[in-house]
């Protein structure tokens, strides 16, 4: 006869085996909120990592087997199947079972766990292993009519996994977390992810081999991802233009509308003019011509698409700022200067520059001292052109006690970190 405790042992026994085989994922096991019902046939998630599981489905297989089926549910959650099918917009039934082929896929292979033997996995309907969920949706599709047979027969497999794999949420889940209705939020979900991601590199380093190369892939890319420097130059200044585009101010340059009521007083008219873009560039021989030019055709696509009809304010930077250059096109751009370098002066140049521009992009390679404030009235975007790895502790910073009459011997200065007021980007 089934009693209560022990279904929910048998939950806690297949936690504590999840822990013992993967300690890495402890953080986010034990945030798992235990839901049992009736309403499922196996087990499933929501968003909000509650894991629902049928008490006479948990009862009837093995430890090992319940830990898998947790770990299953556990990876739509790690892998952000929810958001991704949300995102782009795709049929949640579908993706539900292209999220399942993409977990499979790698469960099966990790010989010291039980996948249960109704589990689908991609090799059994002739698809290749090892692709992500969009490309498993996508073989999906193209045989919509046969998976849509199998969501409709609810066959053994194609069980709905819960709003954790996609889509709204089910009608037998929970809702949102609040009073007894424990769960994670999406902002705590993401600290889970980190912690995870963390402690499953450091076990990989601590044991190498001992985890899946696409795991530790998975961890990289949430500790580490990787953005084109073009999609986030373009999101940073795009950003800063709209938070500056329709600051309206007076202007003398046109006539009030109502003019006429004023008599011989002249009054400004309310103008929303667009906000004015300079870039301070770093023309020390250090830095990369050919990735120079390309950043600069980036920023004039940008100002293009922003404001087709005004050009970019450009200032050469050494140890001084050359005059402003106003350029159309990044050919036009004539790089002045070489000796040491001093971003600071070129943002300055740009600060006093008349119109002062509301945005400011400086692209340097970082060894340059930087202004300890922000300038007044405009958003900074640097762009460090080169490796963000060689952006260490400047090591002249460090004070060294040395006795009487002995120096060091003359060091070259580390980059100095960007200052905290300013958006960086690497772009390398």
């Amino acid at each position: 006869m089934r009693t209560i405790d022990s279904v929910e042992k048998k939950f806690a026994l297949a936690r504590a085996c999840i822990v013992k085989l993967r300690p890495y994922y402890s953080a986010a096991i034990y945030r798992m909120v235990p839901v049992a019902t009736d309403e499922i046939l196996t087990l499933a998630c929501d968003r909000y990592w509650r894991c629902y599981y049928n008490p006479t489905y948990l009862e009837s297989v093995s430890v090992l087997t319940a830990a898998t089926d947790v770990l299953h549910e556990l990876g739509h959650l790690l892998q952000r199947h929810e958001n991704r099918c949300t995102v782009h917009g795709l049929e949640h039934g579908f993706f539900n079972v292209a999220g399942d082929f993409e977990i499979n896929d790698d469960l099966r292979e990790q010989k010291d766990l039980d996948l249960s033997k109704t589990a689908i996995h991609p090799k059994h309907y002739g698809m290749p292993v090892g692709l992500i969920a969009e490309e498993y949706y996508k073989l999906v599709m193209e045989r919509r009519e046969e998976f849509q047979a199998l969501l409709d027969a609810n066959k053994p497999g194609f069980q709905d996994c819960g709003s954790c794999s996609g889509g709204k949420g089910r009608e037998w889940e929970y809702g949102d977390p609040s009073g007894n209705a424990r769960g994670v939020k999406p902002h705590e979900a993401e600290r889970v992810r980190n912690v995870v991601a963390r402690d499953l590199l450091n076990y990989a380093r601590k044991n190498p081999g001992s985890v899946p190369g696409d795991l530790e892939r998975w961890a990289d890319e949430i500790l580490n991802p990787k953005v084109p420097w073009q999609t986030m130059l373009r999101s940073s200044v795009r950003r800063n233009y709209a938070k500056r585009a329709g600051m309206s101010d007076h202007s003398y340059r046109m006539p009030n509308r109502r003019q006429d009521f004023y008599g011989e007083v002249i009054m400004p008219a309310l103008v929303d003019p667009s906000p004015g873009i300079a870039v301070v560039l770093d023309t020390s021989g250090s830095m990369d011509a050919t990735l120079l030019a390309e950043v600069l055709a980036e920023v004039r696509g940008i100002t293009r698409d922003l404001s087709p009809d005004d050009g970019v304010s450009v200032f050469c930077v050494d140890a001084d700022a050359t005059p402003a250059q106003q350029v159309f096109d990044p050919k036009q751009v004539k790089l002045l200067g070489g000796g040491g370098t001093d971003m600071g002066v070129g943002i300055a140049a740009a600060e006093r520059h008349r119109p002062r521009p509301e945005i400011c992009i400086v692209l340097t390679d970082g060894y340059t001292p930087w202004p300890k404030s922000q300038p007044s009235g405009m958003d900074v975007v640097v762009g460090i052109v080169g490796s963000k790895d060689a952006h260490v502790p400047n090591v002249a910073n460090y004070p060294v006690s040395l006795p009487s009459g002995i120096s060091l011997p003359q060091m070259d200065r580390g980059p100095d970190k960007p200052p905290e007021w300013a958006t960086t980007i690497y772009i390398s």
